[in-house]
């Protein structure tokens, strides 16, 4: 499922994660099309789904594992780690994992609150002093959940090419204003994660990356898993691509700037481990890991599903927490079906990949199709002035028209970040004039209704869930369905 606007990999700027307004088109069009469409001729449906998505993609090499209640039962890599010196992919290649590395930064952050040297709900002001009057309302808590409000700092002058200073950083992206109130709404920013980072520095008296070492790596015996340096000679370390059918070296990330929100290298064995502690003792609480998997509840009482650090939503019916990353050559994506015990990663080296669909048709080829909830076939009656409602909401996202009468506050104050303003005129290019929208379901939610609907197009039908409030507003648009 892919929230808009984008939020993770590829968005607009030259972020670690953000191309899904952009894939729109691969999304509704190529990618998840072939997917669910591909006929299984194999006798390993995982080796067709891949296949399937590198030929699309053009994803010179990939690495995927999957494990059920942390064994593993299938782990392959496919294509080319290399491309100029023709190294193939191995289970043992190091890729850039860009956002997944969020999940770390959570964890140390929770380490620190069940040390009582942190608090979630207290102003990250109170633990980074040098930060500007405006951010004092932000919470750690809303850093660590994408709904502080803060600017996004790759969108504003600081290039992961280059080393900046933490002094430096602030000083350059804390002369802006917060783009909406805290809590008032979600919106993807990075800039959350680095305050988080400087958090833990501040009260540990240790650097971010020393913390990941000692306290992850070490522990979960991840030898394969480094912190990011272009200039260190890592073995293994796959070469990453960008670029028309990823054929372009890429540059890498500067830890720097990358840093706590981004500044991982790992492999899919050492992740497999990392997800393997997940919800054990050996790292947090039971009562921290539900922290991490909750949802965060905005200013309006409307959950939304991203915990700290990790997505966390219904699909087909299965609860599923899910984070990707995607940085100048490299896309990866963590899938967990914690009711099945079931977990996918998958790691690739091309840039602005979405892998969420691989690594859920992956999932889904272990389930009982009878466990998984469809979309209905036949189309349902709703109200003409819902299918409307709707439809001009779409309209107004896609016209860029945050002041529309059509939306709701919390997708208007999406609309007006850095991120949001760049999607609607992508997601306009990708579907050309909204013909109509076709509903299939409806599920209530408090005093909203979600709809599951296909918005039928010039160029393209795309899938979509959207929430509607009480006042006919549109609240939310997910894309994919």
């Amino acid at each position: 499922m892919g929230l808009w606007p984008p939020h993770q990999p590829g968005r607009a700027t030259e972020s670690m994660e953000d191309r899904i307004t952009v894939k729109v088109l691969q999304r509704v069009g190529a990618t998840i099309v072939l997917l669910l469409s591909v006929r299984l001729v194999s006798a390993d449906r995982v080796d067709d789904i891949v296949s399937a998505t590198m030929k699309e993609a053009q994803i010179p090499g990939l690495s995927v594992i999957v494990t059920r209640q942390g064994k593993v039962i299938k782990h392959k890599a496919y294509g080319m780690a290399n491309l100029e010196v023709d190294a193939a992919a191995s289970t043992d290649s190091v890729f850039e994992i860009g956002s997944v590395t969020k999940q770390f930064t959570s964890v140390l952050v929770m380490q620190e609150v069940e040390k009582g040297a942190l608090k979630l709900d207290e102003s990250i002001a109170s633990v980074v002093p040098e930060l500007p009057e405006g951010w004092k309302a932000v919470t750690l808590r809303q850093c660590l959940t994408h709904t502080g409000g803060l600017p996004e700092y790759l969108a504003l002058g600081i290039s992961l090419r280059s080393d900046y200073g933490r002094a430096e950083l602030i000083e350059k992206v804390g002369k802006r204003p917060l783009d909406f109130e805290p809590g008032l709404t979600w919106s993807y920013s990075n800039t959350g994660y680095f305050l988080a980072g400087m958090a833990l520095e501040e009260v540990t008296g240790k650097e971010w990356k020393e913390l990941v070492q000692s306290r992850i790596f070490d522990v979960l015996g991840m030898k394969r898993s480094f912190i990011q340096s272009p200039f260190k000679v890592v073995k293994g370390r796959a070469s990453g691509y960008t670029g028309q059918q990823q054929k372009l070296n890429s540059e890498t990330l500067r830890y720097a700037t990358a840093y706590s929100a981004g500044a991982i290298l790992s492999t899919t064995g050492d992740l497999a481990k990392w997800d393997a502690a997940q919800g054990s003792s050996v790292l947090l609480s039971a009562a921290s890991w539900r922290e991490l998997w909750t949802p965060i509840k905005l200013n309006s009482g409307r959950p939304y599903p991203y915990g700290l650090g990790w997505a966390v939503e219904e699909r087909q019916g299965q609860r599923c927490y899910s984070h990707g990353g995607n940085t100048f050559g490299f896309s990866s994506m963590i899938t967990k079906l914690p009711e099945h015990g079931l977990s996918v990663i998958a790691l690739a080296n091309a840039a602005g990949q979405d892998l969420s669909a691989l690594t859920w048709e992956v999932a889904k080829s272990f389930l009982p199709s009878k466990t998984l909830q469809v979309r209905p076939a036949k189309p349902i009656e709703i109200d003409r002035f819902r299918l409307s409602a709707i439809q001009s909401g779409i309209e107004a996202i896609c016209d860029s028209k945050p002041t529309s009468a059509a939306l709701d506050p919390e997708i208007t104050a999406m609309m007006k970040t850095s991120r949001g303003r760049a999607g609607g005129p992508l997601m306009r290019i990708a579907l050309g004039r909204i013909v109509r929208i076709v509903a299939y379901s409806q599920r209530p939610e408090g005093k909203d209704t979600w709809y599951e609907i296909d918005v039928v197009a010039e160029k393209e039908t795309l899938p979509a869930k959207v929430l509607i409030g009480s006042d006919n507003r549109l609240v939310r648009f997910d894309v994919g369905g």
